[in-house]
């Protein structure tokens, strides 16, 4: 069987500064509504730009500032997010947020999102960033003569691709114009799943030595950020970077199957959520649509303070609580849309959630899943589950900050985002990413990630994965 890799490409993306803004607004969509610009960039600069005009087959249209820093402080604090000051509406909201967290059951305790959001803004950042509110990178070398090495060029790559892409597709406009979060996270999969998937073939393009210099410096920046941020909940860096994750493999998956779907799926048929980003093949290519789906009104008396979407992933994080990881990732996978409303009622905070499966074949298994979700929460959270036909529905509430639960982990985050680098491996191995997405659905369905990814011999899994893959292969 082949083995998917260590996924280590959770923690290399996680340590890419995310893009905070981008979005929707495809009416207004105009890719080349005037000539490229003459630019002269930096003379270290300038072979990244040939590169990524030349394998994207885009131009930029105007130019972009750069600054460099030589100094790593210096160069640390530039590009470091500033510590605000929070006024007391700012931290009733982030109170909210943790008691809502709580009461999914997506973390526990006294976890703070202020201090993980700090935590993570204090590890050390990236060689390169690129600031799209005032359109600068900023490099940590001394001046456009400096030798850049081969990850600092790979990590402008990224961002200079991310640059271009957004130049002609107004990738970040249409982000910020999404009207859901699934919208918002769709379109932020794509901007930096390009971005990555030409940052790959650049890394595939190196000589031997540059490749070797790349993956030791870039090893060593990874388990630094990884170290930095290890204090932090699992499943708040997961959800910080799972469009990041997921859009790799799906802009690579694309790619396979026809690079003329990459420019649609950043211009004219952008995914509308992670399902489809997830699961290009069934989901994306397919057209599975967003079901129809309202929000909970809240209850009588009640303060409603949002209303908001879960998406598929933040859902699986919940299944992961009460069903093994490979059961809840199948039964995330039939989610067709949610709503959520969080509200305070007599002194709690609260969630009503409203999801509606794909089929009743996946509102059987979402059942289950939420069932066993409710029976693992505190009884403190007065958890309950409902079924109407493909509706779904559930009640919950904070259990509290001294309340003991368990939560997802690394087992659960490396399902998800395990699947999805073997979906990869595999598209890119077969040249067939219907053959490949159909694999790793069904061997994920079978197993966990541990199992799949141990070193010690399994013949059951050996035996199942030639089973599934004949069966996938009699199936395409």
């Amino acid at each position: 069987m082949t083995r998917t890799r260590t996924t280590a490409v959770a923690v290399v993306v996680m340590s890419l500064a995310a893009i905070s803004a981008g979005a929707w607004g495809l009416s207004r969509w105009r890719p080349l509504d005037h000539e490229p610009a003459t630019v002269a960039w930096p003379e270290n600069v300038q072979p990244i730009v040939d590169y990524i005009e030349q394998e994207t087959d885009l131009r930029f249209l105007s130019a972009i500032d750069f600054e460099y820093i030589g100094d790593d402080d210096r160069y640390n604090d530039r590009v470091r997010d500033p510590e605000q000051e929070l006024s007391q509406a700012d931290r009733d909201g982030i109170a909210v947020d943790e008691a809502v967290g709580r009461a999914l059951g997506v973390w526990a305790d006294d976890a703070s999102l202020t201090e993980s959001y700090a935590t993570v803004n204090r590890a050390a950042p990236r060689p390169v960033r690129w600031l799209p509110d005032s359109d600068v990178v900023i490099i940590n070398a001394s001046d456009e003569q400096a030798t850049l090495s081969p990850a600092v060029r790979a990590d402008l790559v990224v961002y200079l691709t991310q640059a271009v892409a957004d130049q002609n597709f107004h990738l970040i406009k249409r982000r910020e114009a999404s009207t859901t979060s699934q919208g918002f996270d769709a379109v932020a999969s794509v901007h930096i799943g390009y971005a990555l998937l030409i940052h790959d073939r650049y890394v595939d393009d190196l000589s031997s030595r540059d490749r070797e210099l790349y993956e030791a410096e870039s090893a060593e920046q990874s388990e630094a950020y990884a170290n930095s941020v290890d204090s932090v909940p699992a499943s708040y860096k997961a959800i910080r970077i799972a469009f990041q994750v997921l859009g790799a493999a799906f802009m690579t998956t694309l790619a396979e199957d026809d690079p003329a779907l990459l420019l649609q799926a950043l211009s004219t048929q952008v995914p509308v959520a992670l399902d489809q980003v997830s699961l290009p093949t069934a989901k994306y290519l397919r057209n599975d649509a967003l079901e129809s789906v309202a929000a909970p009104s809240g209850p009588r008396g009640a303060t409603v303070h949002y209303r908001e979407q879960l998406g598929p992933f933040r859902l699986f994080l919940m299944f992961a609580a009460g069903l093994p990881t490979n059961e809840a990732l199948t039964a995330a996978d039939g989610w067709g849309n949610d709503r959520y409303t969080a509200y305070e009622l007599d002194g709690r905070e609260c969630a009503d959630i409203h999801i509606v499966a794909d089929s009743p074949a996946d509102a059987d298994r979402m059942e289950r899943a939420l069932n066993r979700w409710a029976f693992t929460r505190p009884s403190s959270a007065n958890a309950l589950v409902g079924r109407d036909g493909v509706n779904l529905y559930a009640s919950v509430c904070d259990p509290g900050a001294d309340s003991q639960q368990t939560v997802p982990g690394d087992d659960a985050i490396n399902q998800y985002f395990g699947r999805s680098d073997f979906l990869q491996y595999q598209a890119t191995s077969s040249g067939k990413p219907a053959l490949a997405e159909c694999i790793a659905t069904d061997l994920y369905a079978q197993f966990t990630f541990e199992q799949i990814a141990s070193e010690t011999p399994n013949s059951e899994l050996e035996a199942a994965y030639v089973a599934i893959e004949d069966e996938c292969r009699n199936s395409i």
